[in-house]
């Protein structure tokens, strides 16, 4: 009898516990798009900061609606990693190729599916003012000093 009940509360107990596992794995709905795109680490995740991507220009990037509005190469954050998806061996600079899915109406919003590492002398269409090159900073442009004319010079007498 004794055994019973236990096999009972057991039963009972895996069942709650597997309610309560299915209930935290939620399941994402399908993405609306994937873009597979290059570009370069501009930081690794340190939370609560996510991983950010600078990434080249996304022509075919749809909006909400589904129209094509292209997206400008930019810095963007990616605050969720897909499982499996790992940054071991990448550091912030290096050049990478990576998957990222897009859902409209669930969060995340952007998951990062991929990350491949490309070759270091990867040559990639970044700009804009927080691309780097290697080994130094961005020089940001300074002001020219503002000038007033000199005062036209007054003229000679000529011979009369």
């Amino acid at each position: 009898m004794r055994c019973s009940l236990v096999r009972g509360v057991v039963l009972v107990l895996a069942s709650f516990a597997a309610l309560a596992l299915g209930a935290c794995a939620r399941e994402l709905p399908p993405p609306d798009q994937t873009y597979t795109v290059r570009g370069r680490i501009d930081a690794l995740p340190q939370p609560p900061a996510p991983l950010a991507i600078h990434h080249e220009l996304i022509p075919e990037f749809l909006d909400r609606t589904g129209k094509v509005v292209g997206m400008r190469e930019m810095v963007m954050d990616f605050p969720d990693l897909a499982p499996g998806v790992s940054l071991e061996g990448l550091k912030a600079g290096d050049p990478i190729e990576f998957t990222f899915e897009v859902r409209w109406k669930s969060d995340p919003r952007a998951r990062v599916t991929r990350i491949v590492r490309l070759p270091d002398d990867t040559t990639l269409e970044l700009g804009g003012e927080r691309e780097a090159p290697p080994g130094g900073s961005t020089p940001s442009p300074e002001k020219a000093p503002e000038t007033t004319p000199d005062p036209p010079a007054p003229a000679e007498p000529g011979p009369g």
